[in-house]
Formats: C-alpha cells, sequence, structure tokens
C-alpha cells in the first residue's frame, strides 16, 4: 500500500490549508464583484431603483438576502473542492491496488473477447424479456 507524497514544504496540512485559502481569495476577488448586481436583481425581484427610493428597509434586506445566496454558492464549491482533492488524495495514496485492479480486469475481459472464458453471469438476461 502507498502512502501519500509529501508536500513541497514537507508537510500535507501546509499545503492543503494554503489550498483552501487560494480557493477563498479566488472567489472572493474574481467571481463575486461580476455578480453582485445580477444576484441584487434577482434575489429581492427589485431594481436599482427602487432600492435607492426606500429608506433603507429595502437596502439592508437586500444586501442581507444577496449574502446569504452568495454564501451558499461559496459553500458549496468549496465541498466541491475540497472532495475533489479528497477523492485525489485516495487515487494517489491507493494507486497501486488501482493500478492491480485494472491490469486483472484488462486481463479478464480480454481472456473473454478472446473466447476462451465464457462465464455463465455475463450470459444471464434480467428483464421483461426473460424466458
Amino acid at each position: 500500500m502507498g502512502t501519500l507524497r509529501r508536500g513541497a514544504f514537507g508537510d500535507d496540512r501546509c499545503e492543503y490549508i494554503f489550498g483552501v485559502r487560494c480557493r477563498i481569495f479566488i472567489f472572493r476577488f474574481s467571481l463575486l464583484p461580476a455578480l453582485i448586481s445580477g444576484i441584487f436583481i434577482y434575489i429581492t425581484g427589485v431594481s436599482v431603483d427602487e432600492l435607492k427610493g426606500n429608506d433603507g428597509i429595502m437596502q439592508k434586506r437586500a444586501i442581507l438576502h444577496t449574502m446569504f445566496f452568495l454564501l451558499g454558492f461559496f459553500e458549496i464549491f468549496l465541498a466541491l473542492g475540497l472532495s475533489t482533492s479528497l477523492i485525489g488524495n485516495l487515487f494517489v495514496e491507493y494507486q497501486d491496488i488501482i493500478r492491480q485492479l485494472g491490469a486483472i480486469f484488462i486481463v479478464f475481459f480480454g481472456l473473454v473477447a478472446v473466447g476462451l472464458f465464457h462465464p455463465k453471469f455475463f450470459e444471464r438476461e434480467k428483464g421483461q424479456f426473460q424466458k
């Protein structure tokens, strides 16, 4: 069983924390400003002119709704990134086992394709056309 490769700095946690901070930085400074005006209108259902006309209650409500909406997007993309990193680390950790299982499957299906091996469970039918 393989082990995780050590990071460039010798500590995997350092790279993990650095990666999370980079994702937060990229989200905050690239995606967020581009979406804010459209999200204000979409979430509140009120145009910018109507927001300017009220005494501030509508503005606070719009900002609150928008912030929660963006927080939800942020959490989803952060969770997707973290889960992808976790799955990638599992593939790296178990790459020898995955490689050996892949070789076994290739040999098995090669024997089936050549005709040297005829497993009965491949010839069974299940469903409405079963006799």
